[in-house]
């Protein structure tokens, strides 16, 4: 049974709209990319450390992969693209997450990945809602049944510009 998914990539190392491209094209190698968002640009959101912007983009993926070979295979990819061991907040060249998988609830500790979908921090990354928007406007949040519209407004969305490269 295939599920519909959305994954938030992004990317503020090396050349990071290629970082981008990349993941794209392993990611379409895992089912079928419904929608992608246009690209945005903004700034590491709750970091103190000094880096460069990010650019963000948001993908509808149906699959038939389940949440936990989805998330091990994204992982292998974000390695594969050159991502290495980091602490929390430092930069990267491609970080793709899991936002939403179907409806599913999903809370999953294990000794090599941890995973929770919804994504835990979504409803306040401006850079994650804002393209998450463009690309399915009537979407509501799954588990709190409010529509990512409303979550939009209710947080500062002008660091989240269009990257036009």
């Amino acid at each position: 049974m295939s599920e519909l998914v959305y994954l938030g990539l992004g990317s503020n190392l090396g050349d990071r709209a290629a970082n981008l491209a990349a993941a794209r094209k392993q990611i379409a190698e895992l089912g079928a990319v419904c929608r992608e968002s246009s690209i945005y640009e903004s700034p590491p959101w709750g970091i103190e450390l000094p880096q460069n912007d990010y650019l963000n983009q948001v993908i509808e993926l149906r699959t038939e992969l389940d949440a936990t070979q989805l998330l091990l295979t994204l992982q292998e990819i974000e390695r594969e693209l050159g991502r290495g061991p980091h602490g929390r907040g430092e930069p990267r060249t491609i970080d793709i997450d899991i936002l939403l998988y179907g409806d599913a609830e999903i809370a999953t500790t294990a000794p090599d990945y941890t995973l929770f979908v919804p994504h835990q921090a979504m409803n306040e990354r401006a850079f994650v809602l804002v393209p998450l928007l463009e690309i399915s406007p009537k979407l509501v949040h799954p588990v709190i049944g409010v529509s990512f519209r409303e979550l939009v407004d209710s947080v500062d969305v002008s660091m989240v510009k269009p990257w036009y490269g």
